[in-house]
């Protein structure tokens, strides 16, 4: 039998080669990258070698008619320059790239990318402006990229009217979910370079816009893979990964009460973020959350245990977690907003994202400490998760989270657990 050849190691990554290192070649970013947080040449490249469907393109027709929905075989990256003048000679007679601009359609068309956002009426519009600050800020255009592709990657993970064509579909999710991770990674470093680089940029009247929107596209890319995780293991590594995305979020928190007046000037933001303002705000008036309240009374003794809090400071953290719940709940139960008018989609839910940029820094501490009162409040959220499981961010997260805090906390904790049970599970 004739022997396989063998790729040496010179066919690894530009930064590899030029520092005489044996690449692994992992992709998309290789492992010396990774561990050294190089930019690595294959996070940009994969992009050119992937062969994606048409967005719109239905299971069925991409089965039938292979020439249907492909992209050209390498498409170029996009550019990294902020200087639209910059290269522009030297481009002009480059092909579309295909692939890039059915995202960027997709980001314009489909109005349910961003159902757990702020509420924008004129959703063309706000993702036109994201698109036009995109350009001359890369970090975020490839972060709205990588968004897009990732919502692609779940339109086509969903099971197909036509089962023969699963697997074609199945194919075409993993190529998007391997794009999203290429961009956000490539996101990521762009904005570092922009930012942190030698000489580290302050958040001023010129950076603050784009930094907050690349910020929360993040977070809400952040959300949507945290939620979708099912590790083996139960409710460790999941909260693992979902306090680390808590910490994502506090940080958007932070840049925007930070550069809060600078972005009260932009009319384009200033309606959106009074809006959301107004609704983090409001005084909790609903009775959801008025059993759980009692886990944090310095009266109440819990399965055997005084509960009494040594620390005012984390008995008020979990108190304000508690708040936020409770205005979240308000929202979705109400049939209308305060001045009267129905309530849209993004005010219904908009705590099940904004819940983890609230939450104090103290319950986070708490909750990765898996404290069995953090956890039962863990378990509250999930109902808001539940009332939601028709976003595509979401799903049946809500059932899976309290599943596992259920299971971890046993029948001592079952009592505290009774109204979410009730409400996620009907009994």
């Amino acid at each position: 039998m004739q022997r396989r050849s063998h790729k040496k190691s010179r066919g690894g990554c530009l930064e590899c080669k030029r520092r005489h290192v044996k690449c692994d070649g992992g992709r998309p970013i290789c492992l010396l990258c990774k561990i050294a947080e190089r930019e690595c040449s294959y996070s940009s490249s994969i992009l050119g070698r992937q062969t994606l469907p048409t967005p719109g393109a239905s299971p069925q027709s991409r089965s039938t008619s292979p020439s249907v929905g492909i992209m050209e075989r390498n498409p170029p990256v996009i550019t990294e320059a902020t200087n639209t003048d910059c290269g522009l000679t030297a481009s002009i007679y480059s092909p579309v790239n295909l692939t890039h601009t059915a995202l960027i359609v997709h980001l314009l068309t489909t109005k349910e990318l961003f159902t757990l956002g702020d509420s924008v009426p004129d959703h063309a519009g706000g993702i036109t402006y994201g698109l036009e600050i995109g350009l001359s800020h890369p970090y975020l255009l490839h972060a709205l990229l990588a968004f897009s592709a990732r919502h692609l990657a779940h339109v086509h993970h969903e099971p197909s009217i036509f089962p023969s064509t699963d697997g074609a579909a199945s194919e075409a999710s993993g190529i998007y979910t391997q794009q999203a991770i290429a961009l956000q990674t490539r996101a990521i470093a762009l904005f570092k370079e922009a930012c942190h680089g030698s000489v580290p940029v302050p958040l001023n009247q010129s950076n603050c816009v784009p930094i907050l929107l690349f910020s929360s596209v993040l977070g809400h890319h952040h959300l949507a893979d945290t939620l979708a995780k099912r590790p083996a293991g139960g409710l460790e590594p999941f909260l693992s990964h979902y306090t680390h995305c808590i910490e994502m979020h506090r940080g958007i928190y932070t840049i925007a009460r930070t550069a809060w007046p600078m972005l009260l000037q932009n009319e384009r933001l200033e309606p959106v973020l009074t809006a959301s303002a107004g609704l983090t705000s409001r005084e909790p008036r609903g009775s959801e959350c008025e059993t759980l309240k009692m886990l944090f009374s310095s009266e109440q003794d819990v399965c055997g245990h005084n509960q009494e809090y040594t620390d005012e400071a984390e008995r008020q953290a979990c108190l304000t977690a508690i708040r936020y719940l409770q205005v979240g709940f308000d929202a979705i139960l109400a049939a209308n907003t305060a001045d009267g008018q129905a309530a849209t989609e993004q005010s219904r839910y908009h705590m099940v994202f904004s819940w983890t940029m609230l939450v104090p820094a103290q319950f986070t501490r708490l909750l990765a400490a898996k404290r069995p009162e953090t956890l039962v409040v863990l378990g509250y959220y999930a109902i808001l998760l539940h009332y939601a499981r028709g976003l595509w961010q979401v799903k049946d997260a809500g059932t899976y989270i309290f599943g596992i805090i259920e299971e971890y906390l046993g029948p001592a904790w079952s009592q505290w657990l009774a109204y979410p049970r009730a409400m996620i599970r009907g009994i």
